[in-house]
C-alpha cells in the first residue's frame, strides 16, 4: 500500500485479467494472507522452450485462451537456482532440496485462484473454544490421577500427553489434505503440557495455604494416595 494506491501480487494481477469474477472472489475473502494450496507438480503444466517459440516450431494456437508464464524452468534437480521448498516436496523428512521454480508457484496460486480451491482456516474463536473443551478433559482426567491415584499420575499424564499430541497433529495433517482446512491445534496443545505444570504450581500454593492458614485442601501432601 502505497499513499492510497493498492498493490497486488503478481498472480492476483494475472487473475484480474484472466478473469475478474475470481479477482472479486478473493478480494470478498478479504484476508490478509493466503496459504498457497499447492495441487500441481511441475509436470502438471504445459512447459515449452522459448527456442521452439523463436524457431516457430510452436504455432500460436497453443497459446490461444491460455495463462502464459514467461520464467525460468531447471529440470536438473540439483540445480537450485530459482527454486523453492514447497508441501510438495518428495523428501518430506531429512535432508532434501527446493524442489520448485518460482514460475511453478504462481502458476499454483493461479490455479488457486481460478478454481476457487482455497485453504480454510478454522476461526480463531472456535480454536480456542476447542482449546478450552480439550483442556478442560485433560485437566479431569489429571486431577483424579493427581489427588486420587498419584502413584500412577506421572504415567497417565505423559502417556496422554502424547497420544493427544500424535492425535491432534494426525487430525491436522487429515484435514488439510483431504478438506482443504488448516487447524491450529496449538493453543490445546500448550493447555495439555502445561497442565501437568499448572497443577504442581497449585498444589504448592494450596500447600503454602495451608501452613499458613491452615486451609486444608484435597492437594495437601497427605490427601494423595
Amino acid at each position: 500500500m502505497d499513499d492510497k494506491k493498492q498493490y497486488f501480487s503478481f498472480a492476483a494481477s494475472v487473475v484480474k485479467i484472466a478473469d475478474e469474477n475470481k479477482f472479486n472472489h478473493l478480494l470478498k475473502r478479504d484476508h490478509q494472507t493466503e496459504i498457497i494450496h499447492y495441487t500441481r507438480r511441475p509436470d502438471k503444466y504445459v512447459v515449452i522452450d522459448a527456442e521452439d517459440v523463436l524457431s516457430g516450431a510452436v504455432t500460436s494456437t497453443v497459446f490461444q485462451n491460455k495463462i502464459v508464464l514467461i520464467g525460468l524452468v531447471v529440470n536438473d534437480e540439483y540445480a537450485i537456482e530459482d527454486k523453492h521448498f514447497t508441501p510438495m516436496n518428495k523428501n518430506a523428512i531429512g535432508k532434501s532440496l527446493p524442489d520448485m521454480n518460482g514460475i511453478f508457484i504462481h502458476a499454483n496460486i493461479i490455479s488457486m485462484m481460478l478454481g476457487n480451491d482455497y485453504i480454510q482456516k478454522i476461526s480463531t474463536w472456535l480454536v480456542w473454544l476447542l482449546a478450552v473443551l480439550i483442556c478442560w478433559v485433560h485437566m479431569s482426567i489429571f486431577l483424579r490421577y493427581f489427588v486420587e491415584h498419584h502413584i500412577w499420575f506421572h504415567i497417565v499424564a505423559k502417556v496422554a500427553q502424547i497420544l493427544s499430541a500424535v492425535l491432534f497433529v494426525y487430525l491436522g495433517l487429515i484435514l488439510y489434505h483431504k478438506l482443504d482446512f488448516k487447524l491450529n491445534m496449538t493453543p490445546s496443545l500448550v493447555a495439555i503440557i502445561l497442565g501437568v505444570d499448572v497443577l504442581y504450581f497449585y498444589e504448592a500454593i494450596c500447600n503454602w495455604l495451608h501452613k499458613k492458614y491452615n486451609i486444608v485442601s484435597v492437594f495437601n501432601h497427605h490427601n494423595h494416595h
